[in-house]
């Protein structure tokens, strides 16, 4: 995990959520809520199927 961020774990984001009740688990494409622990800043980042949250982190692939 980037040391900027810590990831607090999956939320429920409908742009995924229904897609994913039809797709195989290692299919899916999730949104993580990642925490900053010196600010307390939140951000939703979109981590797809084989990704890591740190991958997508670096991708930039945040999602608010």
């Amino acid at each position: 995990m980037s040391s900027k961020w810590k990831d607090e774990g999956i939320v429920s984001n409908y742009e995924h959520d229904i897609p994913n009740m039809f797709l195989p688990e290692s299919m899916c494409t999730n949104t993580h809520k990642v925490k900053d622990p010196e600010t307390g800043k939140e951000k939703l980042v979109r981590v797809d199927p084989g990704q890591t949250v740190d991958n997508a982190i670096a991708n930039s692939q945040w999602e608010d």
